[in-house]
C-alpha cells in the first residue's frame, strides 16, 4: 500500500478505497497511519485502527473508509472550526483541568497555576485550554480576581444603576463572555435591566466544585454544609442566571444543581451540526448571540414575575429574532 497499486490484485482488492486515498491525496492531504505495538508483519493489521475512519489511513481489504476525518475536512475548508463539546469530554477525565479563557489576563493566570501543579507540585495532572484569534481589547487583572480565575468564576462587570432596578447574572467563557458584556449593554439601555457580568473560564471545574461538595454532605450529614463555589459567588447578586457559550448547552449547564436554591437559570449552547459562515452570523443561528441572551434574561425575569411577559414578545420583535426558525440542533 505504500508504494502504491502494482497490480491487478491491489486494484481489484482495494476498489474505491484506493481511489478515494489517491484522490484525496491530490488535494493535499498526507498519509494517516496508526502504528499498533504489535510486531506482526502483517501491515495490514498493524494499520487496521486508522484505517476504519478515514480515507487517508485506510488499512485492509475488508472495509472501505466512510469519510475523512473532521480534521481533514476542516483542513481543506469543507467545515469550519466549529467546536462544541470538546469541553464535555475534557470534563470525563478526572485529571484533566479545562479552562475556556477569554482574556490575556486569564490565560497567563491559568499558566501560572498549572506549571505550579505539573512542574513544582509533581502532580499528575494536565491541561487544557481553548484559546482564541479574535482581535478585541484586554481588561487586564483585577487584583485579587487570581483564586477565583482558577476555580471557574469571577465577577467581571457589577451591575449598574439603582438598585430597584431588575437584577440578572450573566454567564460566559470563552468569545461569548464578549456577547454577555454586550448584552449588559442593551438590557440597560433597552429594558431598564441591571446586569452583573461574570467570567466563568471553566464550567468543568464549578462543577467538579460542586460534586465534591455534595458528596462531603452526603457523608458528613450532622456537619455544617459545604456551599458550592457557584453559589458563594452568586449569593450576594439577585436576580436569574443566564449562560452562554461556544459550546453545547450541557456543558453550562452542569452546574444547574449547585446554583443557590430557588434561581431560575437559562442556558444557550451550540447544540446541532456545524456550519461555515462568519463568526456573527454563527452566533446568531445557534442562538447565543448578545439578542438572544437578552431575551433569554427577559425570560428568566418575567418567570420570576419582575417584568412583564409581554417585554420579551417586544425584544423578540425588536432585535428581528425568527421565532419560527428551525431549531439549530435539527437543522
Amino acid at each position: 500500500i505504500s508504494n502504491g497499486a502494482t497490480s491487478a490484485y491491489d486494484l481489484n482488492n482495494l476498489k474505491s478505497i484506493w481511489l478515494n486515498h489517491e484522490v484525496t491525496h491530490t488535494l493535499g492531504l498526507v498519509d494517516l497511519y496508526a502504528f499498533t505495538q504489535s510486531n506482526s508483519a502483517n501491515r495490514y493489521d498493524n494499520l487496521r485502527y486508522t484505517g476504519e475512519f478515514s480515507y487517508m489511513g485506510f488499512s485492509s481489504f475488508e472495509s472501505n473508509a466512510p469519510s475523512l476525518f473532521a480534521f481533514e475536512r476542516w483542513n481543506l475548508g469543507w467545515i469550519s472550526d466549529l467546536d462544541g463539546h470538546s469541553h464535555i469530554l475534557a470534563g470525563t477525565i478526572p485529571n484533566c483541568i479545562s479552562y475556556d479563557p477569554t482574556f490575556a489576563h486569564e490565560v497567563a493566570v491559568i499558566m501560572q497555576h498549572g506549571l505550579y501543579r505539573m512542574v513544582e507540585k509533581q502532580e499528575n495532572v494536565f491541561y487544557y485550554l481553548t484559546l482564541l484569534n479574535e482581535n478585541y481589547a484586554m481588561p487586564g487583572l483585577t487584583a485579587g480576581t487570581e483564586a477565583q480565575i482558577i476555580k471557574g468564576m469571577y465577577l467581571l462587570q457589577p451591575a449598574a444603576g439603582a438598585k430597584k432596578l431588575p437584577r440578572v447574572n450573566l454567564l460566559g467563557s470563552g468569545s461569548i463572555l464578549r456577547e454577555s458584556m454586550a448584552a449588559r449593554e442593551l438590557l440597560a439601555a433597552d429594558w431598564g435591566v441591571a446586569a452583573n457580568v461574570w467570567s466563568c473560564p471553566s464550567f468543568n471545574e464549578l462543577a467538579r466544585d460542586g460534586a465534591e461538595a455534595e458528596r462531603w454532605n452526603l457523608l458528613h450529614p450532622e456537619q455544617t454544609p459545604r456551599v458550592s463555589f457557584v453559589a458563594q459567588q452568586l449569593a450576594g447578586h439577585d436576580g436569574p442566571v443566564v449562560a452562554s457559550t461556544d459550546y453545547m448547552k450541557s456543558y453550562a449547564d452542569q452546574i444547574r444543581a449547585y446554583l443557590p436554591a430557588g434561581r431560575t437559570y437559562k442556558v444557550l449552547g451550540t447544540d446541532g451540526f456545524g456550519r461555515s459562515d462568519f463568526r456573527s452570523k454563527l452566533r446568531e443561528y445557534f442562538e447565543i448571540n448578545r439578542h438572544y441572551i437578552v431575551v433569554a434574561a427577559l425570560k428568566a425575569l418575567s418567570e420570576e414575575g419582575l417584568v412583564p411577559v409581554s417585554t420579551v414578545t417586544k425584544a423578540i420583535q425588536q432585535y428581528q429574532l425568527s421565532a419560527d426558525k428551525t431549531n439549530p440542533l435539527n437543522a
